[in-house]
């Protein structure tokens, strides 16, 4: 036997895991192998969770000898699976036992199997062992993990701990040091149906898909996608029963964070890359948010939709430059993008305006000053929104500077206070936002006119700030 066998090599030889994957699986599986280091799936009920988890800490013990090497001679190297508790991890156990002592190759491997534990000699001098380990930071510090899964982490309750939200958070501030020892090479997998959002799995998968997590991989895929078998009969008796059950057990659909400026599940992406500019309709506009320092200087040129003139599209989101970028490289690069989509005119925050208004001027772009308050600033993104929810905007999904906005996009907070409500965007990985910014400044200037800052403040900043108090956020 190579002891290098991929995983899913292993799952399709007869002699070794011999299991029968559906595509989806097989997918998912492949991932993990591949990388990063940490793999958060969202996933939806019956979709065979718990053989993927057995199979990855399986292929971990018994197929990768580059692991073997990374421990002490003689040291036992751990997969570790942590359930809601001890009696759900076992079964996972029992799964993993399962599929070994159908394997001619692998059973004489096992030296020793209980309950809560398969111990594995699969070369001279080498010894693994797959555990399940109570839902617990205690007892589990210490140990080589090469793999650990947290499987049903949003369902996670405590034995010996307080049962609430930071059980997880323990449990997995435990487990990743020991996983840390293998670099590259060792997996973190959060795996579970979702279960609200205010828990570890929900944290993770949104930081993850907005960029915020580094080495991390977020997948959310309902039952129907895991699991060909399920019949349209099961899942409408399934909806039937309990419907906002069903949309989060069975529909695997991630709830926002409670603070979260914008409910994805309300917005359409374009599959689409940037749009030339004469598959718009005019006036062709562009937001920008300068910075010649830390962060981009964004740029997001929209224009309007030829059967719908109303309603504005995004031709291009790009952010140019970054930390200590000279001003005029910057400049010129802007002014070059401007006038290959032939834009009429250009809209600004208040950051360098007066030198920016100038540097454009001499190209021969009239550029109109939005001033960012939280009034002003939270005004624009509602228009934003607003366009966003009701298909009156269409932003782009692909590169260049689709899946950049996005993020952006999905990182907006609400920042509560008494009466009011504002939106604040989270600094991650040198940027502040600068292309939500520019795409705010923009879409507003469409909808109320030139950005003057002083009409902004006196005729808008005050009725927005009455809103709020009303709770129109």
């Amino acid at each position: 036997m190579a002891r290098h066998t991929g995983v899913l090599q292993a799952c399709d030889d007869e002699r070794l895991f011999n299991v029968k994957l559906w595509p989806r699986q097989r997918e998912l599986l492949a991932a993990v192998e591949r990388g990063p280091r940490t793999h958060v799936q969202m996933l939806g009920r019956r979709s065979g969770k718990s053989l993927m988890a057995a199979l990855v800490a399986l292929h971990s013990s018994l197929f990768r000898p580059d692991l073997d090497a990374m421990v002490r001679p003689g040291e036992t190297r751990f997969a570790v699976v942590v359930a809601t508790n001890l009696s759900q991890a076992r079964l996972l156990i029992r799964m993993a036992q399962s599929v070994i002592e159908n394997s001619p190759i692998l059973a004489p491997m096992l030296a020793s199997a209980t309950e809560d534990e398969l111990r594995f000699e699969p070369a001279p001098g080498v010894r693994t062992c797959v555990r399940a380990m109570p839902c617990s930071s205690r007892g589990i510090r210490g140990y080589p993990v090469s793999v650990a899964i947290l499987d049903e982490l949003s369902h996670f309750s405590s034995e010996g701990e307080v049962g609430n939200v930071s059980t997880a958070e323990r449990v997995f501030t435990a487990l990743a040091p020991a996983v840390a020892q293998f670099g590259e090479h060792g997996r973190l997998l959060l795996i579970s149906t979702p279960y609200g959002n205010e828990n570890l799995l929900a944290k993770m998968y949104y930081r993850a898909v907005t960029g915020e997590l580094a080495d991390t991989a977020a997948v959310r895929a309902p039952s129907w996608e895991m699991n060909p078998t399920l019949t349209k009969e099961v899942l409408a008796f399934e909806e039937a029963r309990d419907p906002d059950d069903y949309r989060q057990a069975f529909g695997a659909e991630p709830l926002s964070p409670g603070d979260a400026y914008l409910n994805f599940d309300r917005i359409q992406i374009a599959d689409r890359p940037p749009l030339p500019a004469d598959a718009l309709a005019g006036p062709i506009v562009a937001g920008i948010d300068p910075s010649f320092a830390n962060d981009p200087f964004g740029v997001v040129i929209v224009g309007h939709d030829r059967e719908r003139p109303d309603r504005l599209v995004v031709a291009r989101a790009e952010a140019i430059g970054g930390r200590n970028r000279e001003f005029e490289a910057t400049m010129i690069e802007v002014i070059d993008l401007l006038k290959q989509y032939n834009v009429t005119s250009v809209v600004t925050d208040q950051y360098s305006s007066a030198a920016v208004q100038d540097r454009l001027a001499r190209a021969g772009f009239f550029a109109s000053v939005l001033t960012f308050t939280a009034q002003s600033k939270t005004a624009a993104y509602s228009e934003v929104r607003s366009r966003l929810y009701g298909d009156g905007q269409e932003i782009y999904g692909r590169e260049p500077g689709g899946p950049e906005l996005i993020a952006e996009l999905r990182r907006l907070r609400t920042r509560f206070s008494v009466g009011s409500a504002a939106v604040y965007s989270p600094r991650v990985a040198g940027s502040h936002g600068d292309l939500a910014s520019a795409l705010a400044v923009v879409t507003f200037d469409q909808r109320h006119g030139p950005a003057d800052s002083g009409w902004i403040q006196e005729s808008y900043g005050h009725t927005m700030m009455a809103g709020m108090a009303k709770g129109a956020l």
